[in-house]
């Protein structure tokens, strides 16, 4: 009797020890999912430009004393102030989540502000909480967020341009890791075919032209002459390319960046 005992308590521990591995096993820390995906789901807020998202109103405006932009929030008539450290001319919202660029003033350049102590920041609108996604220590031309699809945030070096910024990059916001170019970027938008297309119209004389994939791979240059009109139709890009000898000609190429064609000759003026 006493020996069936002790071979009841050992198949016991066995079991209980067995149960315990599977908890711990399965017990992980949460990761923050986001809950709306896609490039269409976040928008980009600027300092010149405010966006909407639901009911909500957000925009950003500049202190002068200290050298940042404060993010605010309004809804139902009511206006909170949600970030107040933000260096970048920009950030991207999809009403649960803003990612947002913060450093320290360091002086003044050609080209706007240079700043230290870069981060690059994910803040929790609901939880009024942020953490550091990437650092640089600086002195440099601060950053902005471009764009996001809840996996890779898109964001460049502001520029005196206002929604136009060199250097595009592209993060993975679970692993931190960047993958760099040397393109400037106004927009990126997802095509039909699941690529991305990076214009940068928004420079004074235009800019480049290209498509990659969604983590930053397989990046294509599509034309380094400057770039002042894009249009997706079907299955074809449209772009017009133009020389600072103020002459331009219509172009198309395919979803791929291959197959390209000018479809006018170069001309004075702005091609049509």
């Amino acid at each position: 009797m006493e020996r069936g005992t002790k071979i009841f308590k050992r198949m016991l521990g066995v079991v209980l020890a067995i149960v315990m591995c599977m908890t711990l096993t399965t017990v992980q820390t949460p990761t923050e999912v986001q809950a709306a995906s896609g490039l269409s789901s976040y928008k980009r807020v600027s300092f010149y430009k405010s966006q909407k998202i639901g009911n909500t109103v957000y925009s950003m405006k500049y202190n002068d004393r200290y050298n940042r932009y404060t993010i605010y929030m309004r809804r139902n008539g009511k206006t909170q102030a949600l970030v107040r450290d933000c260096s970048g001319g920009s950030f991207v919202t999809n009403g649960k989540v803003i990612y947002y660029t913060s450093g320290n003033f360091y002086s003044y350049g050609s080209f706007g502000g240079n700043y230290k102590n870069i981060r690059i920041k994910q803040y929790s609108i609901s939880s009024r909480k942020s953490r550091t996604l990437l650092y640089k220590s600086g002195p440099a031309r601060s950053l902005a967020p471009v764009a996001c699809d809840g996996t890779y945030l898109y964001f460049g070096l502001c520029t005196q341009y206002g929604g136009a910024y060199y250097n595009l990059s592209i993060m993975n916001v679970r692993t931190r890791r960047v993958a760099y170019t040397n393109y400037g970027v106004s927009d990126i938008r997802r095509l039909s075919n699941g690529k991305l297309l990076v214009s940068a119209t928004e420079f004074p004389h235009g800019g480049s032209l290209a498509i990659m994939n969604r983590n930053g791979s397989g990046r294509k240059l599509i034309t380094r002459e400057n770039v002042t009109q894009v249009s997706v139709k079907g299955k074809y890009i449209y772009y017009t390319e133009s020389k600072y000898s103020w002459e331009s000609r219509k172009c198309r190429c395919d979803l791929n960046g291959n197959n390209k064609k000018a479809l006018t000759k170069w001309s004075g003026g702005l091609a049509r």
